[in-house]
């Protein structure tokens, strides 16, 4: 019963372990801040000056994009920020 009552303070830290990990995400692929911030505004279709203005939702669908981004990229075999093999072209 009580797990269904959550303090703001349990929000605020879940915001920012999903920004942690989708901070990881931008590093490992080379991303500068300006295109994780129009990448987000892309997926998010309105304006992000900063990520710690994202609420959770929001927060989930730039993690749910750019951890996508990886999936694909593993299925193709393309190196992270990198070029696409040209054995595996065809």
């Amino acid at each position: 019963m009580l797990g269904r009552y959550r303090s703001c303070v349990d929000d605020r830290e879940r915001v920012i372990v999903l920004r942690r990990k989708a901070m990881h995400y931008v590093s490992l692929y080379g991303l500068e801040r300006s295109e994780r911030l129009e990448l987000s505004e892309m997926i998010l279709r309105r304006d992000v000056t900063s990520w710690t203005e994202l609420d959770e939702p929001q927060m989930l669908r730039v993690l749910d994009a750019l951890e996508g981004f990886g999936l694909i990229c593993h299925l193709l075999q393309i190196p992270v920020g990198g070029e696409r093999p040209a054995d595996a072209a065809h």
